[in-house]
């Protein structure tokens, strides 16, 4: 049986979850991935997903802020955060919990 992971709201599954994967794959190899390199993957692994390509594919002012939109969100649900040169951990809000029980 297959679950879904993702709440009903969540759109673009495939893509959301493909942004997770590289993103925690390139984390764990020691060599953090920059938003311009996840844009740029993230097309070519979806060019032939016309409906995706549709909406987010256009190069032009709307198509990128929709895209850059989409890698902000899908980035922050899979737990990182786009730094200025690169995409690592999230900093959680209870930091400071964490560091005072020692977890």
């Amino acid at each position: 049986m297959i679950t879904n992971r993702h709440p009903k709201s969540y759109k673009h599954h495939q893509q959301n979850d493909f942004v997770r994967r590289i993103i925690q794959e390139r984390w764990n190899t020691g060599l953090a991935i920059s938003k311009s390199e996840l844009l740029r993957l993230t097309l070519q692994q979806f060019k032939d997903d016309l409906e995706w390509m549709k909406i987010y594919g256009n190069r032009d002012k709307r198509g990128n802020n929709k895209l850059n939109m989409f890698l902000d969100r899908a980035i922050g649900k899979a737990g990182y955060a786009s730094r200025k040169l690169t995409i690592s951990q999230k900093i959680p809000t209870n930091w400071r919990e964490l560091a005072e029980s020692g977890g």
